[in-house]
């Protein structure tokens, strides 16, 4: 039951902390779905967990008859909680993503994207530090190597040998780290 299920307008949904058996009753109500209450494979919770991908076949089912706005409504009134999932173009504007700082402006004029998108796992035992755009490839090349033990001569060296790639590769690539969203 906990998996996203696409509604008619391709929009999906997901139903949140169904836990109880009025929840239950509640969603399958929402669905106009009771009859699978009523169900033996569903009647209790050992055997809904049982056959849980049944369970979340006819859910999605039933979901796929209407559009997720309709599903919205229907569940609010009903007070079941369900999210419509986001998909990217929504998340530049979302208040919970933005009250939350997980997409800030970038932190100076290195990046002609409005926004980054910060790590989802905040910890607060340590300090934050916040979106930045990812190094551009080979940015750090002689820090990196200078840390390691290598000396400017031995860098020098070694690039031109060769070993770090084309320079104009460099100015070509656009690196995107895979712990930041970019929106454009």
């Amino acid at each position: 039951m906990m998996q996203p299920y696409q509604a008619a307008d391709g929009r999906r949904s997901q139903f949140n902390m169904v836990l109880t058996d009025g929840l239950l009753d509640l969603l399958s109500t929402g669905l106009a779905a009771t009859e699978l209450l009523a169900d033996s494979r569903f009647s209790d919770p050992e055997s809904l967990w049982t056959h849980r991908e049944a369970f979340g076949d006819a859910l999605g089912a039933r979901v796929a008859i209407k559009g997720s706005d309709r599903w919205l409504a229907i569940f609010t009134e009903l007070a079941v909680l369900v999210n419509r999932v986001a998909v990217l173009e929504e998340l530049a504007s979302d208040p919970q993503i933005l009250a939350n700082e997980l997409a800030t402006p970038p932190p100076g004029p290195s990046t002609d994207l409005p926004l980054l998108s910060d790590h989802p796992v905040q910890a607060t035992s340590v300090p934050r530090v916040g979106a930045r755009r990812a190094p551009a490839l080979g940015e750090h090349t002689d820090e990196t190597l200078g840390e390691l033990g290598y000396t400017s001569e031995a860098i020098e060296a070694l690039r031109t040998t060769g070993a770090f790639g084309q320079d104009d590769a460099i100015s070509d690539w656009r690196c995107h780290s895979w712990s930041l969203c970019l929106f454009r």
